[in-house]
């Protein structure tokens, strides 16, 4: 099933904007005329998802885990460009219980 029809936006352009089905009621043909947008609607989405493949496949996929490596890189430049100051020393800082021995 294809979840397109119950996503918020593409609800509202479905069946409010393309196909307003409460204007086919008073139709004379309106099962038939309803079954057709259902029908077309189910034969886009497989077509919508190969086409989502296959520009997945041809910018993604191509060298998977590389735009992992450049996020990846790009952390590891700004970690080593900007360190965060370590932190003190336990034993190296006195403490005013530790002047009083």
């Amino acid at each position: 099933m294809c979840l397109i029809t119950d996503y918020a936006a593409s609800e509202k352009l479905l069946w409010v904007r393309l196909f307003n089905l409460e204007n086919l009621y008073q139709q004379p043909l309106a099962i038939l005329q309803m079954l057709g947008i259902l029908l077309a609607i189910y034969a886009a989405c497989p077509l919508l998802d190969f086409i989502r493949q296959t520009l997945f496949t041809a910018i993604i996929d191509r060298r998977r885990g590389h735009w992992f490596d450049l996020l990846w890189d790009k952390a590891s430049d700004w970690k080593h460009n900007h360190p965060y100051p370590l932190p003190a020393d336990a034993s190296s800082v006195q403490t005013p219980m530790s002047n009083h021995r």
